[in-house]
């Protein structure tokens, strides 16, 4: 049977460093029917360069202003060829066999979206070549679980889903952009499987997006969920509730940017009440037993604080985590 094309999606912003060991990850698959759609987000350091030093027909490299990982992200989607898209990040590895067992899982189990598990590390990732059996995906909460949900590098998912339903990575969203265009996804797509096989390698740093600082996330992550709703009723997928529970359990980093928000206490407590008000994440406090089955044993007590709106406490506690984030963060860049 003749390979379908794949096509891989990697945004690039000055991304030098690790960049040339990522696109090898690719050039390295076992599965070779792919074009590498690598677009370059008005980089300022030598990332052009890194891309125009490597001789590889799959690779195809855009070049453009700086708009952002979402815009750019759209725009190789609009370019792609393939019959499937996936992503990776110019930091991160591919396991050899990513492509292959991605696309085989797709063929034998006619998925629209497959997805597998990620190994995080540091320095190079160690991958394992043992295989899995494939679950069917029944409903969203195992991808929470799993833990696997909100990133789009671990799915292989059917371009035309994309295309039919005009999915595509919202510009407005700086956090949790990958969250709602996976579950977007998986709410237009008819079949669903994943494989418990740690595919990807995850780079551990210190510029993670919950470093830095993002205005409204609260109203943001609201809106997005109103909006996803609304497709989720437009394709016949009540998942609601599990988006209700989803945003219930944001409230730490919702309390982060809090935090970190130019304002008095004052004002950051009256900001904090608001949230904890909200009709919808009260409405998941008050299913209580139902919703701390949803949680690990160890944030039942950060979560019953929450429902009790001890905003001080509260407080506190963001103020502790961004502290210690600070702190490693200087650390690692020392060592």
């Amino acid at each position: 049977m003749e390979q379908e094309m794949i096509s891989i999606i990697l945004p690039i912003y000055n991304a030098e460093k690790y960049l040339h060991e990522t696109i090898q990850s690719v050039l390295n698959q076992t599965y070779t029917n792919f074009e590498l759609i690598a677009v370059n987000d008005g980089s300022t350091d030598g990332s052009m360069d890194v891309l125009q030093r490597i001789a590889d027909d799959r690779l195809r490299i855009i070049d453009k202003k700086n708009t952002g990982v979402s815009d750019t992200r759209n725009m190789a989607i609009k370019a792609a060829r393939g019959e499937y898209i996936c992503f990776l990040d110019a930091d991160d590895y591919y396991a050899p066999f990513y492509l292959q067992r991605m696309y085989e899982t797709a063929i034998d189990k006619d998925a629209d979206m497959v997805v597998c598990n990620y190994v995080p590390f540091r320095g190079e990732p160690n991958f394992s070549e043992m295989k899995s059996e494939a679950l069917h995906v029944e409903n969203s909460e195992m991808l929470v679980q799993a833990g696997v949900l909100t990133s789009a590098w671990t799915k292989l998912i059917k371009i035309s889903t994309l295309y039919k339903y005009e999915i595509f990575f919202d510009t407005n969203m700086s956090f949790g952009e990958d969250l709602f265009f996976c579950w977007k996804a998986y709410l237009a797509s008819r079949d669903i499987w994943m494989i418990d096989e740690k595919l990807y390698g995850y780079r551990m740093t210190n510029n993670g997006a919950t470093s830095k600082y993002h205005p409204k996330l609260y109203e943001k992550y609201k809106a997005a969920f109103v909006e996803l709703k609304q497709f989720g009723k437009m394709v016949n997928k009540d998942d609601e509730y599990q988006m209700d529970v989803f945003l219930a359990t944001r409230i730490p980093s919702f309390i982060l940017m809090t935090v970190r928000e130019k304002s008095s206490l004052r004002e950051k407590s009256d900001r904090l009440l608001n949230i904890l008000d909200d009709d919808v994440i009260q409405s998941v406090y008050e299913n209580w037993n139902i919703f701390i089955k949803r949680i690990k044993p160890e944030e039942i007590s950060f979560y019953e604080k929450c429902r009790r709106k001890k905003i001080f406490i509260l407080l506190m506690s963001g103020y502790k985590r961004n502290i210690i984030s600070s702190v490693k963060n200087k650390i690692k860049e020392i060592l």
